[in-house]
């Protein structure tokens, strides 16, 4: 049975979270000095957390009473809510940490909050997930390997995409620009996840071209000689 009382406000209220963080970052990255994936990072996580108190906790509190009801089969509770995101939390932050252990980087306190962000990011990223843990583990798998796919292809395009706008627009718009593409395709994703898996909306298309496609393909546009490339490989074997 399909979820009732989810919000029709995602576009707005992600488009506007992805702006806030693509002027910030580009504020940090140029008058501080810190890296914009640093700063990126950092803001993107406070995204998420802003995207998930509005748009779940509050304008879709009803349908997700139903889903937590759903998820967790009745017996419902702050504690076990907390432990689906706390555990994934604790395991990614420690992993994290290992990783900054064995890496080239130094241990200082933007490195430390880096690790942080990343683990906030991955914990919130992957919690529209376990709306289908209840249901069919094949389309677990399959929604997670496109979700890996799309923020694959928008990390590998976030530096061609600010090396393009630079050279229309300069550096601040550049990186702002950059940013709030990246920002507002990850928070779409995220968004469309939690309708479809955890709420059961039923998707429109205007929201799939709006929300999905439009980001996605304004990610990939320094790529599009490649794909061009790839595309002929294909058709001729030359």
């Amino acid at each position: 049975m399909r979820s009732k009382s989810v919000t029709k406000l995602g576009i707005p209220v992600n488009l506007s979270i992805a702006f806030v963080i693509g002027f910030l970052t580009a504020n940090n990255s140029i008058e501080t000095g810190i890296s914009i994936s640093d700063s990126l990072v950092f803001w993107l996580a406070a995204g998420l957390i802003t995207q998930e108190v509005i748009l779940v906790q509050i304008f879709s509190l009803d349908a997700n009473r139903e889903y937590q009801n759903r998820l967790l089969k009745g017996d419902v509770s702050t504690s076990r809510r907390l432990q689906m995101l706390l555990i994934p939390f604790l395991i990614i932050t420690i992993l994290g940490f290992l990783s900054l252990y064995y890496s080239e980087r130094s241990f200082d306190q933007y490195s430390a909050i880096r690790v942080v962000a990343i683990s906030i990011i991955f914990t919130l990223g992957i919690d529209p997930l376990f709306g289908l843990t209840d249901r069919d583990y094949l389309a677990l798998f399959g929604a997670a390997i496109v979700y890996l796919l799309i923020i694959g292809s928008a990390i590998r395009g976030f530096d061609n995409l600010v090396e393009l706008f630079e050279l229309l627009f300069g550096e601040y718009v550049s990186i702002s620009l950059s940013s709030v593409i990246f920002c507002y395709l990850l928070l779409s994703i995220r968004w469309t996840y939690y309708r479809l898996f955890c709420f059961d909306q039923i998707e429109q298309p205007t929201h799939i071209v709006l929300e999905s496609l439009i980001p996605v393909l304004l990610i990939l546009l320094p790529s599009a000689p490649d794909l061009f490339s790839l595309i002929k490989l294909i058709y001729t074997g030359a």
